[in-house]
């Protein structure tokens, strides 16, 4: 009985942390990522910043989190403009966030369909301290996901998490079954020629 048990938690387990992030998920990450770029440009300045976000609407849920690394990186904000400090200005663009899926693919014969996953997040940033300084970013994150497991990771209320699944092809649709029904007709024929002898 213990060793049912044991294997059930084993199952458990692997279905819990087997499971992929979703689209919005890797979009945090990956704005991380840019925050931790600017964090490394500043070199944590005790100097106060004045961040300037240019998210649009679409991205302007990505704000919080941009604030909240920067000021865990060590950044402090400038609340007051004519403070007398010399001041940093730091300046985000996001342009993009995309989601991109290739083609199917089976996992054996009769196994899932699977994609791979594209995630892109691009945009620029400055930081103006003692001269200005522009980067570029585009920030792409690829993995593989089980196409029925798409919508989980998907979030209708941001259309950008949302991307264009291609079609499966009719002739990978209609092989399974006639490989099933193939196996079946040998078997039975085997069966019969084998039994008249």
């Amino acid at each position: 009985m213990i060793s049912l048990r044991l294997i059930f938690f084993i199952f458990l387990s692997t279905v819990t942390f087997s499971q992929s992030k979703t689209n919005l998920q890797l979009f945090y990450e990956s704005v991380d990522s840019v925050v931790d770029s600017i964090s490394k440009e500043l070199n944590f300045t005790k100097q106060p910043v004045q961040l300037n976000l240019n998210l649009g609407l679409e991205y302007s849920l990505f704000s919080n989190s941009i604030y909240n690394s920067l000021q865990e990186n060590g950044i402090n904000f400038s609340e007051n403009r004519s403070s007398g400090l010399s001041e940093i200005i730091v300046n985000i663009v996001l342009e993009k966030c995309e989601v991109d899926y290739g083609e199917p693919f089976k996992d054996g014969l009769f196994g899932s369909y699977f994609l791979q996953r594209n995630i892109r997040l691009s945009g620029n940033y400055s930081v103006r301290d003692f001269d200005f300084r522009l980067k570029q970013f585009s920030i792409l994150k690829s993995d593989t996901v089980a196409v029925d497991e798409i919508k989980k990771l998907e979030n209708p209320s941001f259309p950008f998490t949302e991307g264009k699944v291609p079609e499966e092809s009719f002739f990978s649709g209609i092989t399974e079954p006639l490989i099933a029904v193939g196996s079946a007709a040998i078997a039975v024929i085997l069966f019969f020629s084998i039994r008249s002898k």
